[in-house]
């Protein structure tokens, strides 16, 4: 069986249920970053990092010492719930320009030079040769979204970072916590840009049967009931190498609701 939970644009909802034989599936997805977040398509940098053959000259040819951005920069930055996020930025001939961190959603800015703008001390600004690195400590669902690095130029210089905060998930079956360790359980996560867990119970058995809740970090749970009852063994396993008296089971998925849930 499996129960698929998705979480797209502030919402939860049960995709669909399969049923299977011996074994069953639970698996629940969500997004990774809030709704306020700021993809790059939106925000196009002012001028975006340039490699050593593009770097700014003078009308006679001659290379000035401008600053500039190395490229490539690490546009995408992932880490998960509660752990540090490190976005670092690095400028050369920085000369006595500053580097600024902004925040996109609401275009705070966070630093300029190694001094932070921020109540949260969470936030910290490190400089280290041509590096200007931003950490953010025990990193929450609100931390995601895009972050700009800039210079103060005229025109500024700005390249884009997009963050994004891999949350969590816990599975219950009634109310005690699913125990990972089993040899017949097994959880897997899968992250694109959004974040997937199943759960995956092997060799079903009567006991197998109750309430399986996914509980992500970032929203609301949701859960499917499911019945494991006796039942004959298919065809291609009637041959099989179970042990004697081992007996085949059949789950019977129910799923109690497909509410649409809002994020909190």
């Amino acid at each position: 069986m499996t129960m698929t939970v998705s979480v797209e644009a502030k919402s939860v909802q049960i995709i669909s249920s399969v049923a299977s034989v011996e074994s069953f599936t639970t698996q629940t997805a969500w997004t990774t970053h809030t709704s306020e977040s700021i993809s790059l398509a939106d925000n196009p940098s002012p001028q975006g990092p340039i490699s050593e053959e593009e770097r700014p000259t003078t009308t006679h040819g001659i290379t000035e010492d401008a600053p500039y951005f190395v490229s490539p920069p690490l546009s995408t930055v992932r880490t998960r719930l509660g752990r540090p996020a490190v976005l670092t930025c690095v400028v050369k001939h920085i000369g006595n320009r500053q580097v600024s961190w902004i925040r996109g959603r609401d275009l705070h800015v966070l630093s300029s030079g190694q001094i932070t703008f921020s109540s949260d001390a969470r936030l910290s600004v490190a400089h280290s040769q041509d590096s200007w690195t931003l950490t953010i400590k025990f990193s929450q669902p609100r931390d995601a979204g895009t972050y700009s690095c800039q210079i103060n130029t005229q025109p500024p210089q700005a390249v884009w970072y997009n963050l994004t905060v891999i949350g969590l998930v816990l599975w219950y079956q009634d109310d005690h916590l699913v125990e990972r360790q089993s040899s017949r359980i097994k959880v897997t996560t899968k992250v694109t840009n959004v974040t997937t867990s199943t759960l995956t119970v092997e060799a079903a058995r009567l006991r197998d049967s109750g309430n399986y809740s996914c509980w992500p970090s970032a929203g609301r749970p949701d859960s499917v009931l499911v019945h494991v009852i006796q039942g004959d063994p298919p065809a291609a396993m009637q041959h099989g190498s179970s042990a004697p008296g081992a007996c085949p089971f059949l789950l019977v998925p129910m799923i109690l609701t497909s509410l649409m849930f809002l994020l909190t």
